[in-house]
């Protein structure tokens, strides 16, 4: 039996269930859907009816439920880099999209809500990344993501925006995509077949690191980041083919890109204690 948030009962459906052996459970259906007219609390009552049954103390349950109207619970569009914008870079930089993210669902319930971003290039996704926040009703908010994106060539990029909100029904605005151009200030010219040999590598913490090259790297600067994309110290200058280590640095696997104007070199560094 359903009664709806006025009291007036919607539903009443029987269900008969038979062989049960002593001791045991049955799960049954109820094969007559139930679909809430108003919005707001209803209850159910479930009721047993076994013949031989001597003590009905436990043969009722309520449950309360709450109906909800049929809503646009949440929304993302894309603040950075805009549709059809064209960005001046150069190859060792990284672009943190933005985008706003809003929970639209105005109702006792406010779930987490998870943004997703994919970048695509000739069909081939890139980039992917998800952030995780919750959103008061009605509320909406800026999100940067922390894992950058970096790219050697330049071209048209897709990017894909989308949510998961766990109670979105309808679908109209919860997914979007813009595309981008990537073109660079310099012309770069990418060092990875030179040879360079970093050393000690791992390196400890406020150490120097230093770079053994058949040319020299003076005025080379050292950009350092996170596997993930996360953009931890810049514009580091080398001396002497050397690198002088902030003691800041977590012990962790980093990405180490050394550029001097269009000249670049990528390598990886560990940090231990």
């Amino acid at each position: 039996i359903i009664k709806d948030p006025n009291g007036v009962e919607v539903y009443n459906e029987m269900s008969t269930v038979s062989d049960i052996d002593s001791g045991k459970r049955k799960a049954t259906i109820f094969s007559k859907i139930f679909t809430a007219a108003i919005e707001g609390y209803h209850n159910i009552t479930f009721i047993s009816m076994l013949p031989t049954d001597q003590d009905p103390t436990n043969d009722t349950l309520f449950v309360d439920f709450y109906a909800v109207k049929k809503v646009d619970a949440s929304l993302i569009s894309i603040l950075y880099p805009n549709n059809g914008q064209t960005i001046l870079t150069d190859a060792s930089a990284m672009i943190f999209p933005t985008v706003e993210l809003g929970q639209l669902a105005d109702y006792p319930i406010t779930d987490s809500i998870n943004a997703i971003l994919e970048i695509y290039s000739n069909g081939n996704r890139l980039y992917t990344d998800t952030v995780k926040t919750s959103l008061d009703s009605q509320e909406r908010r800026n999100i940067t993501f922390a894992k950058g994106f970096s790219r050697v060539d330049k071209g048209d990029y897709i990017l894909v925006a989308f949510t998961d909100h766990p109670l979105e029904q309808v679908n109209s605005n919860d997914s979007v995509n813009s595309t981008f151009k990537l073109d660079f200030a310099v012309s770069i010219k990418d060092l990875k077949g030179e040879k360079l040999i970093t050393y000690p590598n791992p390196v400890k913490r406020n150490e120097l690191i230093n770079f053994e090259y058949s040319g020299s790297l003076d005025g080379f600067k050292a950009t350092i980041y996170s596997v993930d994309g996360k953009l931890i110290q810049k514009d580091l200058l080398l001396k002497e083919n050397t690198l002088s280590l902030s003691n800041e640095l977590v012990p962790a696997i980093y990405f180490l890109v050394l550029q001097k104007e269009n000249q670049l070199f990528r390598t990886t560094i560990q940090i231990i204690e």
